[in-house]
């Protein structure tokens, strides 16, 4: 039967502290069932697709090496040259790299990232269990709810390659402080301190999601007011958390300095975030990130992005507790949470299998400073974040058998397991790591020297440049970089121009080329196989010198240029 006591009971906090680790560990070890492979050890495989963790093992590597050579690390020399890469406004992890640094020091970048995104579903489920704990007191069900977050498909989609939204540790250890501090277990200074550093942290490893957490934290607020009925009971804590925050703005203004600095030579809308919404039918036909994969379906984005899976008995548990606990003011306060966040992740019109019918809130949310460049998909987060909180509260609540509470766990956390990589040819979590003749030995120090800048073709974000700079240890600076955009001075260059769009002007290029080769003292253009036949001719007949190794062509400027 439901008990009638408050259901955020006061217990020490330091009771439960060996607790956490054991369950971390039973994290940590369930996760490397799912997703460990040796390629992750010996640097043959990358954890994720696509070329996005390039940035991010690439960040691995330049926020220690700045660091330690006291050097700028928000603005690195190292790319986008001669403008330099402002890891501000790209969609960094610079938060994650000061966090692994250790590691990095010791296994490299590449390991490195590989752990931390390997810890990453843990870490997420141990910060839930922390919080569900603190709630309700209970074991397995905190443990349930934990599982249920850490695991969850938006945690394991955004694992294909969206380190910054996909490490969202700190979203409930931030809840974590707010609760600790409610029940006064925590001071005044304590609380200060430890949210101030949770939303640093946040910040530093994704805006996006900083900005939504503040976000759904302002409805918390309203919501909470409008069923409390009482101003008095949430003023403290919204004063106090304002404060953590004027701290946040305060700590963090270099980097909201070099986020505006320059902000007019940049998009303000960084990606198209419509087709990235979740499908109403996503919420029980799961995509190709789980076993339970349907493949017959016709949801917008992609799989990283589709992560709205719940799963019919999680979904049917989810509304029967909410049924059966909303005569708690706590319960309903949550479940107008959950609720909010589900609306806003469907995007400005509700899909239903592809096709876009009635209009929603987020075509005006959407369109507030900030929010335009969320996207509305990874707003699940924060309905994962609420439905964990929610079974944990109910079963530790309502169920009372033991076995009832493992039988609910089992059946909501079943359909949520990940895709099995064990019979695959070749993993649907990894990707190999690029190896040439190049660069995998010291081949490139005969032709390239140290310090050198290098351009490299393909330009833009399908270029491998700064995954050959990192393997190199930094050995050369690249014109190349990565992120959401190609800084705007660099795409007044023709040249720059002619090879975004791969289709150059046989008459100009070469001649362009040169032009920006000289301004920008680049020395050597580095040419994969594919571009051979369009470009090389170019190149020859503009002067500059070729070297076949392996599958790139390594052309050097000459004197007579």
């Amino acid at each position: 039967m439901l008990q009638k006591e408050n259901i955020f009971k006061t217990r020490g906090t330091h009771k439960y502290t060996p607790k956490i680790f054991l369950i971390f560990c039973i994290y940590t070890t369930v996760s490397i069932l799912f997703f460990f492979q040796t390629s992750f050890l010996n640097g043959k495989s990358y954890f994720g697709q696509g070329w996005d963790p390039y940035l991010y093992i690439w960040v691995f590597k330049w926020i220690p090496y700045a660091i330690s050579h006291f050097e700028n690390p928000l603005v690195s020399p190292w790319a986008w040259v001669p403008y330099g890469l402002n890891i501000t406004q790209a969609t960094t992890t610079p938060g994650l790299a000061l966090i692994f640094w250790p590691l990095t020091s010791i296994f490299g970048p590449i390991l490195s990232f590989n752990i931390a995104t390997l810890l990453t579903p843990a870490l997420s489920a141990t910060a839930v269990f922390a919080l569900c704990y603190e709630v309700t007191s209970k074991n397995i069900p905190s443990f349930i709810g934990g599982w249920i977050f850490g695991f969850s498909s938006y945690v394991i989609a955004s694992l294909l390659g969206h380190a910054q939204v996909d490490f969202v540790a700190f979203l409930p250890l931030s809840l974590l402080m707010i609760v600790l501090y409610a029940k006064n277990k925590i001071s005044f200074r304590t609380f200060t301190v430890l949210f101030t550093l949770t939303l640093i942290f946040q910040l530093l490893i994704s805006l996006e999601t900083f900005v939504t957490f503040t976000m759904m934290l302002g409805l918390f607020a309203v919501m909470h007011f409008l069923i409390f009925k009482n101003i008095q009971q949430i003023q403290k804590i919204v004063c106090h958390v304002f404060v953590s925050y004027l701290l946040t703005l305060i700590i963090m203004s270099p980097f909201i300095y070099y986020f505006f600095y320059d902000y007019s030579n940049m998009p303000h809308i960084l990606q198209n975030a419509a087709p990235f919404r979740i499908d109403l039918l996503n919420l029980i036909i799961p995509t190709d990130i789980t076993s339970l994969r349907y493949a017959k379906t016709h949801f917008t984005g992609n799989p990283s992005e589709q992560s709205g899976y719940i799963g019919i008995p999680l979904l049917l548990f989810t509304l029967f507790f909410s049924w059966r606990l909303w005569n708690k003011k706590e319960v309903r306060v949550l479940i107008s949470i959950l609720i909010l966040a589900l609306i806003f992740s469907f995007g400005e019109r509700l899909n239903i299998n592809g096709v876009a019918t009635i209009p929603l809130p987020w075509l005006l949310i959407g369109k507030l400073p900030f929010i335009d460049n969320a996207i509305p998909a990874r707003l699940m987060v924060y309905v994962f974040l609420c439905i964990s909180l929610l079974l944990s509260i109910g079963l530790s609540q309502y169920v009372e058998k033991k076995y009832c509470i493992y039988l609910i766990g089992i059946l909501s956390i079943v359909p949520l397991l990940p895709r099995n990589h064990m019979n695959a040819k070749n993993s649907w979590w990894s990707t190999a790591c690029p190896r040439s003749k190049l660069f995998s030995t010291n081949e490139y120090k005969r032709y390239i020297r140290k310090n050198d800048i290098v351009l490299f073709f393909p330009f833009g974000d399908v270029s491998d440049a700064i995954y050959w700079q990192v393997i190199t240890h930094a050995y050369f600076k690249t014109v190349n970089g990565y992120g959401n955009f190609i800084p705007s001075p660099l795409l007044k260059w023709t040249a720059i121009q002619m090879m975004v769009q791969n289709n150059p002007d046989s008459l100009q290029a070469g001649k362009q080329i040169n032009l920006f080769a000289i301004h920008n003292n680049v020395r050597e253009v580095i040419m994969p196989k594919p571009f051979w036949k369009q470009w090389k001719p170019i190149l020859l007949q503009a002067g500059w010198s070729d070297h076949i190794v392996g599958r790139f062509s390594v052309f050097t400027r000459t004197k007579h240029q």
